[in-house]
């Protein structure tokens, strides 16, 4: 090649490299983008140290996992992250997995660690670790990406507690069923026949209202559960109610203050919210304890309210009452049980629009529950 011909096509080369060069570069910005992206838009929290434990990168996520986050400049450092093994001891800074990944150069797959946060609250993470190694082979570092699991331990532990519970409630009744009906079939005796009738129907009652309940608040979760909201005759329903209810329990004294007010609502289930509070109330008064239920219309709403002079309640757990799994017992409204009732009141009434409190002054005070639903018109 002559040197003429060549510094000509010297000035093509180098525009094609010069577009080479800006391709690459575009392409590089474009992945670090997408990397930048990733990184920050990503739900599970993110972690990478270099070799000396020093943390080099945290995404949103992780801040937001541990309500906050911390300098470190080695694996000495990371006993500012605080986590506990199960047995309750804390990890030591040599405990946690990216430590491991630095020092063995394994990988850590799916491990649970129950943490405390920077704010103070307590939570579970469930996480993997792996080595980051340069191109000869050696750890020059390690990433960490775990979740937070906090939500589902807590619905797996209420899921073995609702079996177990579920288990307890069913099995009190069909003990019963199980004597009642031994006994009669050792006697032969008309009139122990007859009474128990009566009896038997009860206990199948129970357990057909506990087995609802159950099936009504999992519908809930799945979020199936269907309301049908048409105008209901709220006087007329409350005192068909307070009739099953109130009427057998002879030891109460049923109160009314009703209007006639028409609510938008589903009769079956405001039939049901209403039972449980009767029932609540019946339960939890002493005998001969009046049983108020009040009835009005606001400007928008009619409120259904429901008194008693019984136990009561601590204020401060009036929220807490509409927990699943929360039964309150007759000597402390605490205790164990399913506790679902009032629960499901909560999503049902919800569910058609309208709202429930919980109100005591105190324990021995009596209690108060209010439900609310949206005012609905007179047929004509």
């Amino acid at each position: 090649m002559q040197p003429e011909h060549f510094v000509n096509e010297l000035p093509a080369e180098v525009e094609a490299l010069r577009r080479e060069v800006e391709r690459l570069s575009r392409r590089i910005d474009r992945g670090n983008g997408l990397l930048d992206a990733i990184l920050s838009e990503s739900p599970h929290g993110i972690l990478v140290c270099d070799r000396d434990g020093k943390l080099t990168l945290h995404n949103r996520a992780a801040e937001s996992i541990w309500a906050g986050s911390a300098t470190t400049h080695g694996v000495q450092d990371w006993s500012r992250y605080r986590a506990f093994h199960q047995d309750g001891r804390p990890f030591a800074p040599e405990d946690w997995s990216m430590a491991r990944c630095l020092r063995e150069g394994v990988t850590i797959q799916a491990e649970e660690v129950r943490i405390q946060k920077f704010d103070g609250s307590h939570g579970m993470l469930l996480g993997s670790c792996a080595p980051i190694r340069d191109a000869g082979g050696a750890v020059e570092g390690a990433i960490s990406v775990f979740a937070d699991i906090t939500r589902f331990k807590q619905v797996e532990r209420l899921r073995d507690q609702w079996v177990a519970m579920a288990g307890h409630e069913l099995r009190s009744p069909l003990q019963v069923l199980q004597n009642q009906l031994h006994a009669a079939l050792r006697s032969r005796r008309p009139v122990d026949l007859e009474q128990l009738i009566p009896s038997c129907i009860a206990q199948v009652r129970r357990m057909s209202h506990l087995v609802e309940d159950m099936l009504d608040v999992s519908r809930a979760q799945a979020g199936s559960l269907r309301v049908n909201v048409e105008s209901v005759d709220l006087k007329s329903l409350i005192l068909k109610v307070g009739g099953d209810i109130l009427a057998p329990a002879a030891q109460h004294v049923p109160l009314y203050e009703l209007d006639d007010v028409f609510a938008m609502a589903d009769a079956g289930r405001t039939e049901q919210v209403l039972a449980n509070l009767l029932t609540n109330a019946v339960r939890y008064s002493p005998q001969g304890g009046p049983i108020r239920v009040r009835l009005r219309a606001l400007q928008t709403h009619a409120e259904i309210v429901v008194e008693d002079q019984g136990i009561g309640f601590d204020p401060q757990i009036a929220e807490t009452l509409f927990e699943p799994f929360l039964q309150v017992q007759p000597d402390t409204r605490r205790g164990t049980g399913l506790g679902l009732g009032l629960h499901l009141a909560r999503e049902l009434v919800t569910r058609m629009g309208g709202s429930i409190a919980a109100k005591s002054e105190g324990p021995g005070s009596g209690a108060v529950f209010t439900f609310q639903l949206p005012l609905g018109p007179r047929p004509a």
